[in-house]
């Protein structure tokens, strides 16, 4: 499995923050930001960036879930199975 600079970026970012006090404001802003629920303390900085970073991961999985399914159409947005029966009963066109 691979992990991206920016996956890394944030397991250490995460992990420094929740060592100290600010992580606790820092995990209350994320759990808000990935449940979609508006921010509670605009003024608090830390929460605010565990609050972003919740918002885009969301954004990210489903970017990444809408990539996913792109990936399993098959011929004319058909679904993989219906384009691997076909192939199972006319492999010419395949080819």
């Amino acid at each position: 499995m691979k992990i991206t600079k920016r996956q890394l970026r944030r397991i250490v970012k995460h992990t420094l923050l929740e060592s100290s006090r600010a992580g606790e404001s820092h995990n209350a802003g994320y759990e808000d930001g990935s449940h979609g629920v508006d921010p509670r303390y605009p003024d608090d900085m830390d929460y605010m960036s565990g609050w972003e970073m919740g918002e885009e991961d969301v954004e990210h999985d489903v970017e990444r879930s809408k990539g996913a399914n792109a990936q399993q159409k098959g011929l004319a947005g058909q679904s993989y199975e219906k384009t691997l029966a076909d192939y199972k009963k006319n492999p010419e066109w395949f080819n």
